[in-house]
């Protein structure tokens, strides 16, 4: 689906992923100076628990729970090689943050 949009901060809201948004600039007299494509990332950084309906809440609990049972051999078997279980996630997350890399814990850099 195509859509126009003009000027310095254009509001959209997509669909589901993954979704690509061509980018094109225009001259005064409206002819195309350049034109790019793009992938449009979205991330949820916090959502409340509260706030998710009966069927999100479950499918949250359950992925959790799966991550915290299943370990990575058995994981990456059921659901491909991108599964790691919560030990391995923590302790790659505990690493990084202990080489001098952790910028994001000390403020909100990390949401911009």
């Amino acid at each position: 689906v195509a859509h126009e949009a003009a000027g310095p901060a254009v509001r959209h809201q997509f669909g589901a992923a993954p979704v690509r948004l061509t980018l094109t600039q225009l001259d005064e007299s409206g002819s195309q100076v350049r034109s790019c494509v793009v992938p449009v990332v979205t991330k949820y950084v916090r959502r409340d628990m509260g706030s998710l309906d009966n069927l999100d809440r479950d499918r949250f609990v359950r992925a959790m729970r799966t991550l915290y049972d299943v370990p990575d051999e058995e994981g990456q078997r059921r659901f491909g090689p991108a599964y790691f279980s919560a030990t391995t996630l923590l302790e790659l997350h505990l690493d990084a943050a202990s080489y001098g890399c952790d910028h994001i814990h000390d403020g909100t850099g990390f949401l911009g």
